[in-house]
């Protein structure tokens, strides 16, 4: 224990509020990336998700903890996944806030795996951003100077975690719900990936209950519009997902898929996604 007290890091409301230690067993488990036990977690990065840790993180819906023989076996659940989605592009907290050094390496370790499967280098992630007026990014688009406590917005290049419920989303600023009726540019038969993320947006609205629901890709695509290609829809979602508030994830009940989750899932990183969580 470092002897200082356990700062709290904002979650979006105040009841949200999360601890050092504990953002870091929820980093720890994504990095996982399935249900482990605690004597898993301390051979791995020398943690144990115990006593208010565990109870604090069920009680929010981020973690599910259940008994198996003396000990718990710990999983995200969907809500764990988009919180720690939020996570990755949050700024610097102004109060000191102390993560486990187990769980850096747990994140360091999935980075390594990543870069080892893709055959990527570091400098393909880890590249400078500019900050964009339509982002609502710190600072200038074009001015390259870094603004202190921001990762600033993710680069919109075109290449390239389940289902559960959370007030609707504002989707057609028209109110008809028809992603082809509201304004934007609708001449061609080929809009491309930039009029398709703004269909993938407006459709999510009509579907989400709230901002940060998530939505089914079997449900979404079809709203659409068939005058959009399907490549142009799998490269705005891929687009999407590399850009804050926006999580495109698998469904992690395999059995549960029917043909249509199957069949209009898209490809991400060689696998297939189902889901789509876009933040208000």
């Amino acid at each position: 224990m470092s002897g200082v007290k356990p700062s709290a890091r904002g979650g979006g409301r105040p009841g949200d509020r999360l601890t050092g230690s504990q953002v870091g067993f929820l980093l720890a488990l994504m990095a996982a990336g399935a249900a482990v036990s605690n004597p898993e977690l301390v051979a791995r990065y020398r943690l144990s998700l115990d006593g208010a840790d565990r109870r604090r993180l069920g009680e929010l819906g981020l973690v599910t903890s259940r008994r198996a023989g003396r000990s718990y076996v710990h999983e995200l659940t969907d809500a764990g996944w988009a919180r720690c989605r939020r996570e990755l592009s949050a700024p610097v907290p102004e109060e000191r806030v102390v993560i486990p050094v187990g769980a850096v390496y747990a994140l360091l370790a999935g980075l390594g795996r990543h870069l080892d499967r893709a055959g990527l280098g570091l400098a393909d992630v880890f590249s400078p951003a500019l900050a964009t007026p339509e982002r609502g990014g710190p600072g200038l688009a074009g001015d390259p100077t870094p603004v202190a406590g921001h990762d600033g917005p993710r680069p919109t290049d075109t290449s390239g975690p389940t289902g559960s419920g959370h007030p609707r989303g504002s989707g057609d600023p028209r109110g008809n719900g028809d992603p082809r009726n509201a304004d934007g540019p609708t001449d061609g038969d080929d809009p491309g990936a930039d009029e398709a993320e703004r269909r993938i947006r407006i459709a999510y609205g009509t579907l989400a209950r709230w901002p940060g629901d998530w939505v089914r890709l079997a449900d979404l695509r079809p709203r659409v519009g068939t005058d959009v290609g399907r490549a142009d829809v799998d490269e705005a979602l891929r687009r999407m997902n590399r850009a804050r508030g926006v999580t495109v994830a698998p469904d992690e009940d395999q059995k549960g898929l029917t043909g249509a989750d199957r069949r209009e899932a898209v490809e991400i990183g060689g696998q297939p996604k189902h889901l789509i969580m876009i933040e208000g």
